[in-house]
């Protein structure tokens, strides 16, 4: 989950522009904005998603020497359509580890990161 996160965040101000995101046991979820290539043209969800669960499942295999990765490759991706739907996204998201009781305060969660968050 670390492992993961921590390459999700190599794309933040690069490729994309987090709103929040949240690494969980089980799902990852994340509100972003996505930010133009050098050649003009807009950073691919996919590319960067799948670039970096398949370096995080590589280092969990080499250092458990498990089989498989751990992360499924299916991705599912949705567009907001308005700032209704942006907030009661990113409140869902926000608690999700409250919800998925892993911790009684989204803060106290290592793997969620919400930036210009008052520390």
């Amino acid at each position: 989950m670390n492992l993961l996160f921590q390459r999700l965040m190599r794309a933040q101000r690069r490729k994309f522009d987090y709103h929040i995101l949240c690494v969980l046991p089980e799902k990852t979820e994340m509100i972003f904005t996505v930010n133009e290539s050098p050649d003009g043209s807009p950073y691919e969800l996919t590319d960067v998603i799948e670039k970096a669960k398949r370096q995080a499942g590589s280092a969990i295999i080499k250092k458990t020497q498990e089989r498989w990765p751990p992360f499924y490759t299916e991705c599912y991706d949705r567009i907001i359509r308005d700032e209704a739907e942006f907030e009661s996204t990113w409140e869902a998201i926000l608690s999700s580890p409250v919800d998925s009781e892993l911790v009684e305060d989204p803060s106290d969660w290592w793997t969620i990161f919400v930036p210009d968050a008052p520390e």
